[in-house]
């Protein structure tokens, strides 16, 4: 979740906070219907059943944020991510 206040910023700042919080709802929810389909594909799947999959839970907000480095990454037209600040 420390990854949001860098990322926040930085996209805030190019987008507005309008836009990312419409953003950030939206790829939120995109994240728990993508999830939901999956699972309910695996539980009534007619050759071999998963019904504990209806008893997980979702990742969370890592998919969000996930998908706001993405984001961060493509408007800032950059072709990789540096994964250390440091180096």
């Amino acid at each position: 979740m420390l990854a949001l206040v860098s990322l926040g910023s930085e996209l805030e700042r190019v987008m507005g906070s309008i836009r990312l919080l419409y953003m950030i709802v939206l790829l939120a929810t995109s994240s728990a219907m993508f999830h939901l389909l999956i699972t309910l594909i695996a539980a009534y799947n007619p050759i071999h059943s998963y019904y504990h999959f209806m008893d997980e839970c979702a990742i969370g907000f890592s998919g969000v944020l996930f998908s706001m480095i993405v984001i961060e990454t493509s408007l800032s037209g950059a072709q990789s991510r540096r994964t250390f600040r440091f180096c």
